[in-house]
């Protein structure tokens, strides 16, 4: 994966889509520091996980934009999260996290709050890497109350 997001960069320098290419040099940075720091090289799954975890930082930075209201650096941030998610698997839907969290809770016989952090270690375990675990948290809460 690593050399295609080389590859888009180059194509994205000749077209001088500068978006783009400050998007892909962020991922390309964010991979090549894991390598070097793990002194390995990236399997797909590694990949994935760095550039999920890249993903969630960039929504958090776009929390904090639209809170000091700065629309300018939003915008920015919301190009290059979408380019970045281009190269992410599909995220899981939402049935598929209920019918999860569902099927776990009668698994545990679970009734409240207290089995929250068993329920939660349990459905983010079941469902893909990629799955966000804030969207997780919300659905585990609202089945438990």
């Amino acid at each position: 994966m690593l050399n295609k997001i080389k590859i888009d960069l180059s194509n994205a320098m000749k077209s001088g889509d500068k978006n783009k290419i400050q998007a892909l040099r962020n991922m390309i940075s964010a991979l090549k520091d894991y390598e070097i720091n793990n002194s390995k090289k990236l399997t797909d799954d590694e990949t994935i996980n760095v550039l999920s975890k890249q993903a969630k930082k960039i929504k958090e930075s776009i929390a904090q934009y639209k809170a000091g209201g700065r629309d300018d650096l939003v915008q920015n941030e919301e190009a290059e999260l979408y380019i970045l998610n281009s190269y992410l698997p599909e995220p899981t839907s939402p049935e598929k996290i209920i019918e999860t969290i569902e099927k776990i809770i009668n698994e545990l016989e679970s009734v409240s709050m207290s089995d929250f952090g068993m329920v939660m270690g349990k459905t983010m375990a079941s469902l893909p890497k990629n799955t966000d675990g804030k969207i997780v948290q919300e659905y585990v809460k609202d089945k438990l109350k």
